[in-house]
């Protein structure tokens, strides 16, 4: 099975904690309050920080916001069945935690590894509508700024 991987910086169009009510988000975070503890929790149907920094990536782009977990009659839903000039492919939205961090220095290895376990975090999502036939496309975002190293050493987020 193959997955496509689109990795890139994405900046935001209005940084977190403005008003996102513009963007359809009445919270202003896009997720569930959760438990009395304080946790969040990110329940099916709720669009994560994720979610909306892609949201606004696409329409930065002029590209139809779809909707968020559409119902492709497979049991994990994948988050977006993105179409632009005609075709169509499967997107699941993956967000670093604001803790993530890349070793530095490090191995490559090292510096790889939060991006591996955001890969293998959404690949169950799209190998369920593997059937389908669509391109299947993990999106990584880093709504948090968490800092993190790509291969060659630059660090995002900071």
């Amino acid at each position: 099975m193959a997955i496509a991987t689109f990795v890139g910086v994405v900046r935001a169009v209005c940084p977190l904690g403005t008003n996102h009510a513009a963007h359809g988000d009445d919270r202003g975070l896009g997720r569930p309050t959760g438990r009395a503890d304080g946790a969040t929790l990110n329940r099916m149907g709720r669009r994560s920080d994720g979610d909306l920094l892609f949201e606004r990536y696409l329409a930065e782009r002029g590209v139809a916001i779809p909707e968020h977990e559409p119902d492709l009659g497979v049991l994990k839903k994948a988050d977006y069945l993105v179409e632009t000039d005609g075709r169509r492919c499967l997107c699941e939205v993956k967000e670093f935690a604001p803790t993530t961090q890349s070793v530095i220095p490090g191995s490559m290895q090292d510096l790889l590894k939060p991006l591996r376990a955001k890969i293998h975090d959404a690949a169950p999502q799209l190998r369920a509508a593997k059937h389908l036939g669509y391109p299947l496309v993990a999106v990584l975002t880093n709504p948090h700024r968490a800092p993190w190293c790509w291969a060659s050493r630059r660090c995002f987020g900071l």
